[in-house]
């Protein structure tokens, strides 16, 4: 029996090294925050604010609430062409997953979500994704706005006279046949 309890020991000791070392070689570097969310504003951000814009435009902050309404209106809107007994089963489960629905665990701290809200109500700056990278970037904007200015402006940019779309999808397909033919005579 003692012969057991050691080697059983044993086993517990060495899974436990295993799960360690995996958890090691497992963790995350962590972010740089100066590279992820790049403030060009005037307006100095806060910690929390930093934190909350890190998790990227594409994070979906969890509602304070079960939207049930909603959640009932979109399966109303898709058994409605279903057999009744099928709909009344429906429902019926629909109704008592969402009855035994636990509280929605928030995936930002009070003071995260706080500081976002601020960022949204605050009208003389705006949150833009970067053009490349998954950077979050935070502007003036006046300087949005002058941006945008210059990308209307007929001095920088002048309009076609015609839409080149139709001649480039001729030449494309052009370019694809003989692709395809050149293929073809190599296979064979």
């Amino acid at each position: 029996m003692e012969i057991f309890f050691e080697h059983s020991i044993k086993r517990h000791k060495d899974k436990f090294e295993r799960l360690f070392q995996r958890s090691q070689y497992n963790k995350k570097p962590s972010l740089d925050i100066n590279r992820i969310v790049i403030n060009l504003s005037s307006k100095p951000l806060s910690e929390n604010a930093l934190n909350a814009l890190a998790k990227g435009k594409n994070f979906a902050v969890t509602p304070k609430i079960l939207p049930v309404e909603d959640i009932i209106s979109n399966i109303e809107a898709g058994i409605r062409f279903l057999p009744v007994d099928t709909i009344e089963e429906i429902r019926y489960q629909s109704v008592r997953i969402l009855r035994n629905a636990k509280p929605i665990k928030s995936n930002l701290t009070f003071s995260q979500r706080h500081a976002l809200k601020e960022l949204k109500g605050d009208k003389d700056v705006i949150v833009l994704s970067a053009d490349k990278g998954n950077a979050t970037v935070i502007l003036n904007m006046e300087d949005y706005n002058m941006k945008l200015q210059q990308l209307l402006d007929p001095q920088i940019y002048k309009i076609l006279p015609k839409d080149p779309t139709n001649k480039f999808l001729l030449k494309t397909k052009i370019l694809l046949n003989i692709l395809q033919y050149l293929i073809l005579l190599n296979v064979n």
